[in-house]
């Protein structure tokens, strides 16, 4: 038989880990459309909107909102209605009301929206560098972002680094390396949600990620580079727990 095409719906036993629901209360809930971030690692704006924030009742009304510009993604309005994708770090506006929020980890490693007091910058993961011609490179977000970059300063863009961008022009203000002394958010395995200094690092081998040693105010923890992303150099530059 042929396949029939993407399933539609999405049951709430089966969605993402990351998303915060009732998995057994109910059987629906709204199924993430492919986009910036990994479907494993995302959750679906309709869900924030109605859900989470409870600024609609049904989802016909959340879809409305998200259609009509009420609610912004990065300070841009999005297509995608309740289908959208939204991830670590995206900062979810509402301009109508001077609500903003940034989509952070909670203690048990589900995506949540945290309210901050404004939306003008956002830190993301370097996770490739290509070089395009001989005067320019490309290094590419954790959120599917493509910033191009004068070669003569490929060497202050490292993959694993991170830097600030300011929302919504998506400018780079600042850019933290992955190395010691610098603060490290975890963001997979069991410590997700934790922050803190990064004091060690055991270089990648060829079969091996680099490992990191985190010494966050409630314990010292290892876990691989891959976990983490850098969010200052002395103290988090971005707002986690309710301000900085």
């Amino acid at each position: 038989m042929g396949n029939a095409g993407e399933r539609k719906r999405q049951k709430r036993i089966s969605a993402p880990k990351v998303a915060m629901i009732k998995r057994k209360e109910n059987t629906w809930t709204f199924r993430i459309k492919a986009g910036k971030h990994k479907k494993n690692t995302g959750i679906p704006l309709g869900l924030i909107v109605r859900d989470y924030l409870g600024f609609a009742e049904t989802a016909k009304e959340s879809l409305f909102m998200i259609n009509n510009g009420y609610v912004l993604v990065d300070g841009k309005t999005i297509k995608g209605g309740n289908k959208y994708i939204t991830g670590l770090f995206d900062v979810i506006s509402f301009p109508e009301i001077k609500k903003n929020y940034r989509i952070v980890f909670d203690k048990k490693g589900r995506l949540i929206p945290l309210e901050i007091k404004d939306l003008k910058d956002k830190i993301c993961k370097i996770t490739n560098k290509t070089q395009l011609n001989k005067d320019t490179i490309q290094i590419t977000l954790n959120d599917s972002r493509n910033i191009r970059i004068p070669l003569k300063e490929k060497d202050k863009y490292k993959v694993g680094g991170s830097v600030k961008i300011s929302l919504p022009e998506g400018k780079i203000n600042e850019i933290y390396e992955l190395k010691e002394g610098n603060i490290s958010y975890v963001i997979h395995g069991k410590h997700a949600g934790s922050e803190g200094k990064l004091v060690a690092i055991v270089p990648a081998t060829m079969t091996k990620p680099a490992i990191v040693k985190i010494a966050s105010k409630e314990a010292e923890f290892e876990t691989t580079s891959e976990n983490t992303i850098i969010i200052g150099k002395t103290k988090p530059e971005v707002e986690l727990f309710g301000g900085k």
